[in-house]
């Protein structure tokens, strides 16, 4: 049932767009890491607001060194992370879409990180920061589970 949703809302995004197996789940995966690392904004903001300008130590951020300390780590993170997934994507792009299918996916990346900061706003406002950092490294775990467990031809 749920994979007939996100099927729905692909052909919604991307009427007309084929994607290989491999692409859908890069996109799917990829989206919503994203999505949880867009959750970040609304903090960042009231953080910097706060106190006068990883995911799990968000949660017990208590000063701006430690802030500070945390964003190095995710830059060389994503520093590491991006050029590995670019890679592994465009293997898996074909000649002839290849420019469509790297559209589909920034799209998607851009549409998850401003859902992300909005939804990452509201449940900060009711249910408070250290909600939305464990959730964050719950679903980042998970995906890292997912990922890691996928038949290696898969991607």
């Amino acid at each position: 049932m749920i994979r007939e949703k996100i099927k729905k809302i692909f052909a919604l995004i991307f009427p007309n767009r084929h994607l290989n197996r491999s692409l859908r789940i890069l996109i799917v995966t990829n989206s919503i890491f994203v999505f949880i690392m867009g959750l970040f904004a609304p903090y960042y903001a009231v953080f910097i607001q706060n106190r006068g300008g990883v995911f799990v130590s968000y949660a017990f951020m208590t000063s701006l060194p430690q802030l500070i300390l945390t964003q190095i780590i995710w830059g060389i993170a994503v520093a590491l992370g991006t050029p590995a997934f670019d890679s592994v994507y465009a293997s898996h792009t074909n000649k002839e879409s290849s420019i469509a299918q790297w559209g589909n996916w920034e799209s998607m990346a851009a549409i998850s990180t401003g859902v992300a900061a909005l939804i990452g706003g509201l449940v900060i406002h009711f249910f408070g920061f250290q909600v939305v950092f464990i959730a964050m490294a719950t679903i980042s775990a998970t995906l890292g589970v997912y990922i890691w467990r996928l038949p290696r031809e898969v991607l």
